[in-house]
């Protein structure tokens, strides 16, 4: 797993501090100086409202949480119910349904769209089927005809 840095950035004194992250490996020992003539300047940000509604770091402050839902293969259900993929994760039974002959568990979750969803989402493989919305679905498939695409491409 990564660790990160969040704060205030400022990469030059033409351009304005903002808000960023910064994965710590990539965070050189020689490039850090002691800045005492900078005094500390909190960001504002609380941190709790920034990751609450999202998976991983990835956070686009204008972009509304959705309703996500899922349906997860009977068989790995526990681990999906044992390590939530968020704090919003709930299970909806009247929606559990079967897909050839194999039955699948519904959930639902309410976050933001981003890159990490998709990648825990891709991760489940064929255990895991997003039915809404209907763009992150199309957006799952894509990546999956992808992976396909290059499997085929093997000699």
């Amino acid at each position: 797993s990564k660790w990160y840095l969040f704060g205030m950035m400022q990469e030059s004194k033409e351009r304005q501090p903002h808000f960023g992250r910064i994965t710590i490996n990539r965070i050189e020992k020689d490039s850090i100086k002691l800045c005492s003539e900078i005094p500390f300047k909190s960001s504002g940000t609380n941190y709790q409202e920034y990751f609450e509604p999202i998976i991983g770091i990835e956070n686009f402050p204008k972009a509304k949480p959705h309703y996500i839902k899922f349906l997860v293969r009977q068989n790995i259900a526990k681990r999906i119910d044992e390590k939530p993929l968020h704090l919003s994760q709930e299970r909806i039974p009247k929606e559990d349904r079967e897909i050839s002959g194999t039955p699948f568990l519904c959930y639902r979750l309410k976050v933001k769209q981003n890159k990490e969803l998709v990648r825990t989402c891709l991760q489940s493989g064929k255990d895991l089927i997003v039915i809404s919305p209907t763009e992150l679905a199309e957006e799952i498939q894509k990546e999956l005809k992808k992976a396909i695409e290059n499997y085929q491409q093997i000699d």
